[in-house]
């Protein structure tokens, strides 16, 4: 398998659990504080990596990796308080489109500027996912938007892209150990705006096992795209794991009974054409 074709699979992986914990995570925001749920699924999370990092016997970065795994926790945790809480009490159809989309944006013009721009059918296919982000979510019949709809996840989408930069760059030598830094960096952000928004209660029973599952497969997403920036070229990991909507469109479809609209359908096909077209 040529490490192309290795960091195609790692980034739709990546972008089918990011999409599984959205929809756990925007499930249970509209239940508990969001800064709560981010911080027990964090925890959780955490948790479960570390397990994992210790039986692979994952390679410990330098300091220079330890730094900048750290300050890629902190856009991280940031990303993830504004985008739960966009998605408790706005419209998911916005939402996850516009921070998809500047999620892949940022560190699309990044990856031109350092590896130099990918071949045309490559670029191609990156047209092709950035519209299907937004029609799989349902972009085209969101109504009216405004600046204030449009803020917040547009700067959680920008703090997830400086995140996925930075964690490549932490990841040079090994990838779970920086992954791990980084979300230990992000519960002391989390603990303290929990803690200042006094939101620190214990979660019924009931929304354990949503805020569990966010924490788990956001975990397995940014591990796979870890991987991913670290066999392929930055850009193509970034445009293939913002495809995560698709995921949570699915799942929602699937679990809430909410069905496709024939916008959606043509984002469908538009991301499959666009994974061929990345993929060769």
């Amino acid at each position: 398998m040529t490490p192309e074709l290795l960091c195609v699979i790692l980034g739709l992986s990546s972008a089918v659990f990011w999409g599984a914990g959205d929809f756990s995570g925007g499930l249970a925001s509209r239940k508990q504080p969001a800064v709560l749920v981010v911080l027990i699924a964090q925890l959780i999370g955490t948790a479960f990596l570390l397990l994992i990092t210790f039986l692979m016997r994952d390679p410990f970065p330098d300091s220079n990796g330890i730094i900048m795994a750290a300050l890629a926790g902190i856009f991280g945790g940031i990303g993830l308080l504004l985008l739960y809480r966009a998605m408790s009490h706005g419209n998911i159809g916005v939402v996850a489109p516009v921070s998809g989309l500047t999620s892949a944006l940022i560190p699309s013009i990044y990856g031109f500027f350092v590896d130099g721009a990918p071949d045309v059918i490559t670029l191609l296919g990156f047209v092709f996912a950035f519209g299907a982000v937004w029609l799989i979510s349902g972009g085209a019949g969101t109504g009216r938007l405004t600046v204030k709809i449009l803020a917040e996840p547009a700067i959680a989408g920008a703090a997830f892209g400086f995140y996925l930069i930075l964690l490549n760059h932490a990841t040079s030598e090994g990838v779970l150990w920086p992954v791990v830094i980084g979300r230990f960096a992000s519960i002391a952000l989390i603990l303290v705006a929990a803690w200042r928004s006094k939101a620190l209660h214990r979660p019924t029973r009931a929304d354990l096992p949503l805020m569990a599952g966010a924490g788990v497969f956001d975990t397995l997403g940014n591990s796979l795209f870890a991987f991913a920036a670290q066999v392929g070229r930055l850009d193509v990991a970034s445009v293939l794991s913002s495809l995560y909507p698709a995921s949570t469109v699915t799942l929602a479809a699937v679990f809430l009974k909410e069905r496709l609209g024939r916008v959606q359908w043509v984002g469908v096909g538009l991301a499959l054409i666009a994974i061929v077209l990345i993929s060769l």
